[in-house]
């Protein structure tokens, strides 16, 4: 039996990676996968973007889905609802950028935290919504307004059954692989701008957020552990070390001379 592309999707067996492709990994970008992974159509769909996507930015973004993590390492004597909610939030930390599933009549809550989180280490995101069906109260996006307007975010809205038609009267031997790629090239263009954004957050403040995190989120002793070496990491020192600020050196304060010259200065100019 000749299997589908779709098939071999899900059926392909992991084999190591040769040493070009850990050089390509090596220069990837990490990208969280938040969104719905509670049926079979969510966890087909994650993956079929997971493949599209790498496969249209040439392996430069590559998904990282929650549904592989489930059933990691538990740490001892604490919940399993905890420790899942940990590992969650240690895997978006760990990323470098975040797509946002916002599909549906209303955003999934856990998604909607996790974007949270990904705007407070200000991660670039694109905010996908396949979903043809009007939601939310505003023109501008369609979904909850109060998930959107977010610094180094891109809104990325593709009518699905549209995509879908166009491939399959085209003739497509795929029409969802072609769907799916359709979608992907969007998805690329916008991490692309998201990624061409400057940061928000002054690198020298950077160390204090990233501490606030921790401190906000009650990770179990293990959890706060990997979270602090994810973000040391990000930080390029030790997360609990005091920052060295002479890279960011203040300006002088005014002397009192140099005040009063400049008082004088708009005193003159505003009798002009």
């Amino acid at each position: 039996m000749v299997l589908t592309p779709i098939t071999q999707v899900m059926t392909t067996n992991k084999i190591p990676d040769t040493d070009r492709e850990k050089e390509e990994k090596k220069d990837s970008i990490d990208i969280y996968c938040g969104g719905n992974l509670f049926d079979t159509s969510n966890l087909t769909r994650n993956r079929l973007l997971q493949k599209a996507i790498e496969g249209e930015s040439k392996g430069r973004y590559k998904l990282v889905l929650p549904q592989d993590l489930e059933g990691e390492s538990m740490e001892a004597g604490q919940s399993r609802g905890h420790q899942i909610r940990d590992n969650d939030i240690l895997a978006l930390l760990k990323c470098k950028g975040m797509l946002m599933n916002c599909d549906g009549t209303e955003l999934d809550s856990g998604t909607v935290v996790e974007q949270m989180y990904a705007k407070m280490a200000d991660m670039p995101m694109v905010q996908l919504r396949t979903d043809f069906r009007a939601a939310g109260d505003n023109p501008d996006v369609n979904f909850n307004l109060m998930a959107a307007y977010y610094p180094r975010s891109e809104v990325v809205d593709v009518n699905a059954m549209e995509a879908y038609q166009k491939a399959y009267k085209s003739g497509a031997k795929d029409p969802i692989a072609a769907q799916y790629q359709a979608i992907a090239q969007k998805v690329v263009g916008g991490f692309d701008k998201a990624f061409s954004a400057p940061p928000v957050i002054p690198e020298e403040d950077k160390a204090a957020v990233y501490r606030n995190i921790i401190n906000i989120t009650n990770f179990t002793p293990d959890a706060k552990k990997h979270a602090e070496e994810i973000l040391s990491e990000k930080l390029g020192h030790d997360i609990n070390q005091k920052a060295d600020y002479s890279k960011f050196p203040e300006q002088p304060a005014p002397s009192l001379a140099s005040t009063k010259q400049e008082g004088k200065k708009q005193t003159a100019q505003a009798a002009v």
